[in-house]
């Protein structure tokens, strides 16, 4: 089922177009992710739904409701934002209740909720420390806990997992995950990480100069992108030809000269753990391959040696344009 509409949303600041005419749909329960390069409009879109934006032209529906001019309190939205936006001097508790106590509710009431919450995610041996006494991580999830309290249709995280360090991203953004599923909320989140958005979306919307550039799910974009912009920002292309690229993992090593083959030397060797990423000179260009590394031959992947490298034809991605 349809649940959030976005129709032709345009933006423009100070003759700026920072949004033009950006139209999709989302799912109930689907996880989306608004990839992008900085400054191409994710935020903004992000905004624009919540309603913290005005947008110039185009409608938002929200259950086939139009919401374009009502406020963000009638949107019924859970914001995440980069900051956290913790209250130093509320506990774990008290910065999930918070919200609560604004609407008025029993002490009873909020006393069920918060404890429920805080049960669900994990954070019961933390409820009564302060902000200063957690790491990123913890405060990334007491933050999204004290937007999921208050049973929100929707759940739009903005950067969430920017400020932290390589290891904690890569468990926080599971724990999202499985949050998400446990509570089943339609979520929208914005990240410019090429492999958050492959790892925890159901579909992505790239989006470039404030324009989509192709919406679909995560395999999807990868095998089949539709132009040069996404090939190459999701994850890594090699351009070979007009309007083809193909993937360096795609490409091999070939002992001979075939009709799929070409002659490349090599000028760069990166070891990578589980593969050896090699840039090479061809005539059609510079191509990076990707070696699995237990497949390496230590004299091949020498600076200036001499190789074939194998193209095959079914690993070529078409595209609309370069």
């Amino acid at each position: 089922m349809i649940t959030l509409r976005a129709i032709n949303i345009t933006k423009r600041f100070k003759g700026m177009t920072a949004l033009d005419r950006v139209s999709f749909e989302i799912r109930d329960g689907e996880f989306v992710c608004i990839l992008g390069p900085s400054g191409c409009g994710k935020s903004t879109l992000l905004r624009s739904l919540a309603g913290l934006e005005a947008i110039d032209e185009g409608s938002i529906e929200i259950g086939g409701r139009d919401v374009t001019c009502a406020p963000p309190s009638e949107r019924n939205f859970g914001i995440v934002f980069q900051s956290y936006a913790l209250f130093p001097n509320l506990n774990v508790e008290e910065n999930i209740a918070y919200g609560l106590w604004n609407k008025g509710l029993s002490k009873d009431e909020v006393t069920e909720r918060v404890a429920g919450i805080i049960e669900t995610t994990g954070l019961g041996c933390h409820s009564k420390k302060y902000p200063q006494q957690l790491s990123g991580g913890q405060q990334q999830r007491v933050a999204i806990c004290r937007a999921l309290v208050l049973n929100p249709e929707f759940l739009l995280l903005d950067e969430p997992l920017s400020a932290l360090d390589a290891k904690v991203r890569l468990k926080l953004r599971k724990e999202i995950r499985q949050i998400q599923q446990r509570f089943a909320i339609t979520t929208i989140m914005v990240t410019h990480d090429q492999e958050e958005a492959l790892s925890m979306a159901d579909r992505i919307i790239v989006m470039n100069e404030g324009r989509i550039e192709q919406m679909d799910t995560p395999q999807a974009l990868y095998d089949a992108p539709v132009n040069g912009f996404v090939a190459d920002f999701v994850g890594t292309a090699n351009f070979v030809g007009a309007d083809r690229a193909i993937r360096p993992e795609s490409l091999c090593l070939s002992k001979s000269l075939s009709d799929n083959t070409i002659q490349a030397e090599v000028c760069d060797v990166e070891y990578r753990g589980a593969f050896y990423r090699i840039e090479v000179d061809t005539h059609v260009g510079h191509l990076m391959v990707d070696i699995p590394s237990q497949q390496s031959d230590a004299k091949v992947l020498r600076l200036g040696s001499r190789l074939y490298i194998d193209i095959p034809q079914d690993k070529v991605i078409m595209l609309k344009s370069a």
